[in-house]
């Protein structure tokens, strides 16, 4: 490889690793996790793709009367709940009612 090559191949070897970091850099991978107890009795958490539905929803369990709290994460496996929703899935948005729980 003669240098000319090789220093463009070193700068664009450069720019793809600054391209890289600063989009890790800008992600959000905090999860979006709710916890609340059911007017049922049963612990539910939710899991949602964004802040606006996870605050929507928790606004209105807190409307009702119940407590509700933002838990960082949460492991199937591990921790415990009666029923657990991934919100950011369409099937279970559409199976679960809100106004049911509460």
């Amino acid at each position: 490889m003669s240098s000319a090559n090789y220093k463009e191949y070193d700068y664009l070897r450069k720019f793809k690793f600054y391209k890289i970091s600063f989009s890790i850099n800008t992600m959000d991978d905090s999860r979006k996790i709710i916890k609340f107890n059911a007017s049922t009795g049963f612990t539910v958490v939710l899991e949602f793709g964004n802040n606006e539905e996870m605050d929507k929803y928790q606004n209105k369990i807190k409307e009702a009367g119940l407590q509700c709290k933002t838990i960082p994460s949460f492991n199937i496996n591990f921790d415990q709940a009666d029923l657990f929703m991934d919100m950011r899935s369409p099937e279970c948005k559409a199976q679960f009612d809100i106004d049911d729980w509460i």
